[in-house]
């Protein structure tokens, strides 16, 4: 089963927000939109019982364990590491038995400013036409039609506004027969510039003018003839798309994709340092690592109202899909199992239950007595309905005389059933 690295995390997220969101609002630095609002209140409520928590009992002790239900919401870091493993379960016994290749395509900077004014057309734009530049030179070249998963990221390392596109697209492609071509060539014998600049970038420029023309851009610029002498300034530049070496292993890739794309803006481990109004996290410098294997780690300090806004503008908007599956992996059931790695159903999914969860993490059963050697059983769950006010001056989650009236019961009625 694939299983996402973890690293020992020191500071939360949820505290930071909880300690300095009140006042942030009382005087936002940029629009707050109703997506941020829902991703902050979900960060906040995570594994509280504001969203419920599941009590369960030793019969025989009489000892207790709390399960927190989580927010789920994609941008909090806490749920990240649970929605990466399944997905990565889910993701391996679909994908070809074949290399890989990961591709990143960067939005030149001058386009910047229209996407975050356009972000639901600039962005499904972008994804589009980088897969379909890949699809439309396999398809010329070899006639094949590649495998290709593609992430969209607004943000770099340091959390500023850079989108770009992750792309992990196979060493080959299925063929109208049904059967997968394997290139068995470095790079497929493609420039990266060339494919960028002669391929992706026209198609690109031509679709955007074509949005702007029918109206569907928000842009500064008084007409049409402008907006193209924009978009026309912008082509003459060279764009970038880097290309990585070929990953051989299906479950490398998986494993490699994972960790990388699927993600929440902000790591927690990532944070060094919670000083008052002030977060400190670390961040790798790729501005300034340029020619080298590993680039730098820097350590940058906010003060709230800078992080905020910074990390919040990168919050995806309601139903849209930062992950696409194209071309072949449009329709994984139109491959041939015998193409796979494994077959699918011998990889199992990560379950949603906690406590499969904890004892894949620890080795450990959460519901079972070590003391008395027995299961526990589900007492109640409880929800915290108070004020938020008073919820921030007693953290106590649950009330110690409910939580004594519900075991005591419980346990007397387990008694009773089992007699």
């Amino acid at each position: 089963m694939c299983q996402i690295e973890t690293t020992t995390k020191k500071y939360r997220l949820a505290d930071f927000f909880e300690s300095y969101w009140d006042d942030y609002l009382t005087n936002p630095k940029e629009p707050i939109l109703p997506e941020q609002f829902r991703a902050v209140n979900s960060i906040l409520a995570c594994r509280t019982a504001i969203l419920g928590a599941d009590v369960y009992v030793c019969t025989g002790c009489g000892s207790t364990h709390t399960v927190y239900h989580s927010c789920n919401n994609r941008f909090c870091p806490t749920c990240g590491y649970m929605d990466t493993n399944k997905w990565c379960n889910q993701l391996l016994g679909k994908m070809i038995n074949a290399k890989h290749h990961h591709i990143t395509v960067m939005l030149p900077e001058e386009f910047r400013p229209l996407a975050k004014e356009n972000r639901w057309e600039i962005y499904n734009l972008f994804i589009s036409t980088a897969a379909e530049a890949i699809k439309q030179w396999f398809w010329h070249r070899h006639r094949v039609k590649p495998g290709i998963m593609t992430v969209l990221h607004t943000f770099g390392d340091d959390k500023k506004y850079h989108v770009h596109v992750h792309m992990i697209v196979t060493d080959g492609g299925m063929t109208k027969k049904g059967t997968y071509h394997d290139l068995k060539t470095k790079r497929w014998l493609v420039k990266y510039d060339w494919l960028c600049n002669k391929k992706f970038k026209p198609i690109f420029l031509q679709k955007l003018k074509t949005l702007n023309k029918k109206g569907q851009l928000q842009s500064g610029y008084q007409s049409k003839e402008e907006f193209n002498n924009f978009v026309d300034h912008v082509g003459q530049k060279t764009w970038r798309m880097n290309i990585k070496e070929s990953l051989s292993n299906t479950e490398d890739i998986v494993r490699y994709t994972c960790r990388y794309t699927k993600r929440a803006c902000m790591s927690e481990y990532k944070i060094k340092e919670i000083d008052g109004e002030y977060i400190s996290f670390e961040y790798k410098d790729y501005k300034n690592g340029k020619g080298e294997n590993t680039p730098p780690i820097k350590i940058k300090r906010m003060h709230y109202r800078d992080f905020f806004p910074q990390l919040l503008q990168h919050v995806p908007q309601k139903g849209f899909h930062m992950v696409r599956y194209q071309g072949a992996y449009a329709r994984t059931d139109k491959i041939p199992e015998h193409v796979r790695q494994k077959p699918q159903e011998q990889h199992k999914s990560l379950s949603d239950n906690y406590r499969e969860l904890q004892i894949q993490k620890t080795g450990e059963d959460p519901f079972f007595c070590k003391t008395c050697q027995r299961e526990m059983i589900f007492v109640f769950t409880y929800f915290d309905t108070r004020k938020r006010d008073l919820r921030l001056k007693n953290k106590l989650n649950i009330p110690q005389h409910i939580m004594s009236h519900e075991r005591d019961y419980s346990i007397a009625n387990f008694e009773k059933e089992r007699v």
